[in-house]
């Protein structure tokens, strides 16, 4: 398993353990911004799952997943990536390339703006929307669509409340709710 598949997914600094089931979130390790949390939560991928569960076997809880020569932590990325993509033939391209790929795929998966800025560790939501927000031009449709549907599910609700009370020889007071 080649770590630029990991850098896709769950990220570099990555340890075994990182990945929390219960949740579906890998654990995100952070040194660049002291002002924010060190570790921040994002979606786990089945993806990037599978290369964390091929990356941890054999290793124990905390070991890194991915490390250099002399088992150390991989962040000189000019001696293991950028030949990886010299080789692959890929022109023109950054590591942050990788980090807007996996955010405009949030985002256009429907994912909203505001849970994308907090799993790439953005401090503020606007920077996020002024770079994502034309991935996701139907957000507001979808909006105004789920909150209809859930209108019209509180306008079923009560109206089996009211079907419930009628039943029972009790009749509801217009505009009123029993639990």
């Amino acid at each position: 398993m080649q770590p630029v598949l990991v850098v896709t997914d769950p990220g570099l600094r990555q340890r075994v353990g990182d990945y929390v089931e219960e949740q579906g979130v890998f654990r995100i390790h952070q040194r660049k911004d002291k002002r924010q949390s060190a570790i921040r939560l994002v979606p786990a991928t089945p993806r990037g799952i599978g290369a964390c569960n091929a990356l941890a076997a054999g290793k124990q809880p905390g070991d890194l997943l991915c490390t250099n020569r002399k088992g150390g932590e991989l962040y000189e990325l000019r001696y293991w990536l950028e030949p990886s993509i010299a080789k692959s033939g890929v022109v023109d391209f950054t590591p942050k390339d990788i980090r807007h790929t996996f955010a405009s795929r949030m985002v256009m998966d429907g994912n909203p703006i505001a849970a994308v800025a907090k799993w790439l560790g953005h401090s503020k939501v606007e920077m996020t929307y002024k770079r994502y927000a034309h991935l996701a031009p139907d957000a507001n449709e979808r909006a105004i669509a789920t909150s209809m549907k859930h209108a019209d599910e509180a306008r079923l609700a009560a109206a089996r409340l009211a079907e419930v009370g009628q039943v029972a020889g009790a009749t509801l007071p217009s505009g009123t709710m029993h639990s």
